[in-house]
């Protein structure tokens, strides 16, 4: 399963092949984009879950729906010069949607959602120590003899130390990214959006709806990532879409192009963004 769609990639392409740079393994290489960013069965739920999700590749044909709706509504906006504002109504929700599915469907969401999973136990550990965990181990109903605290707090370091390891059924991800998107559809909806243009320098990556934190971003506190002033979204190597939250000021023109110096700042805020793949 790819991390994110294949017509998407082949906008950075070049006779066939995409540069890549997995940043794990500090390499680069090119692929073909119908192989770029692939997990194996990164959208299929267990066969324990068909009764709850229909099909356990239900997701997968979701995201291969939305997906076909929305190149046709960026080939408009990249290849014609749209503005979203051009756009029909049914058209720019689905690309709210879509947008939404782009910052759920892939592992920076999950490891997020993992992390939050384990913050019980952290808390408790960083106020108890090994002790706690076998207060908390009582607790579950679970064995606390013997070294089982001590293999408990091992295995809370590791999982901190790597979220993604902390088990949990590809069902429960999926439903959180289709709930979480679903939520996020709405709040996105609610921007204002401009398609900037400028030199081709852009590059994108495996996380490529990112949070600028155009001045702070919040007089009230919050500064979750629905309430950053800008979300941008790379569209192709000469274009950006950027996402305005209500009541803040659309920094530039539509019509103003951008310059390299800009297009070179947003590629590293693209790539300080990645989950692995830029």
């Amino acid at each position: 399963h790819h991390l994110g769609p294949r017509f998407y990639w082949e906008r950075w392409s070049e006779s066939g092949r995409l540069r890549m740079t997995d940043l794990d393994a500090k390499r680069t290489f090119t692929r073909a984009p119908s192989n770029a960013a692939r997990q194996t069965d990164f959208y299929r739920a267990e066969s324990s879950e068909f009764s709850d999700v229909g099909s356990p590749i239900r997701w997968e044909v979701f995201l291969g729906m939305m997906e076909e709706r929305a190149a046709g509504i960026m080939r408009a906006l990249v290849d014609d010069d749209m503005q979203v504002a051009e756009l029909a109504p049914d058209d720019f929700l689905d690309l709210a949607s879509f947008i939404a599915l782009q910052m759920t469907r892939g592992v920076s969401f999950r490891r997020n959602m993992q992390w939050i999973e384990l913050q019980e136990f952290a808390v408790h550990y960083e106020r108890g120590g090994v002790e706690a965990m076998r207060r908390l181990l009582r607790k579950n109903g679970a064995d606390d003899s013997g070294d089982a605290a001590e293999r408990a707090e091992a295995e809370l370091l590791a999982f901190l130390a790597d979220p993604t390891k902390l088990p949990m059924t590809n069902w429960l991800k999926i439903r959180n990214s289709e709930d979480m998107s679903r939520r996020a559809t709405q709040e996105i909806a609610a921007r204002q959006f401009v398609v900037y243009r400028g030199p081709a320098k852009l590059v994108t990556s495996d996380e490529p709806v990112v949070a600028l934190d155009v001045e702070l971003g919040s007089e009230t506190g919050d500064f979750g990532l629905m309430n950053t002033p800008v979300l941008a979204y790379p569209l192709a190597p000469n274009a950006v879409l950027a996402m305005f939250r209500p009541g803040f000021p659309v920094l530039m023109s539509p019509s103003a192009s951008l310059t390299t110096a800009d297009m070179l700042d947003l590629s590293q805020a693209v790539l300080g963004n990645a989950y692995r793949y830029g």
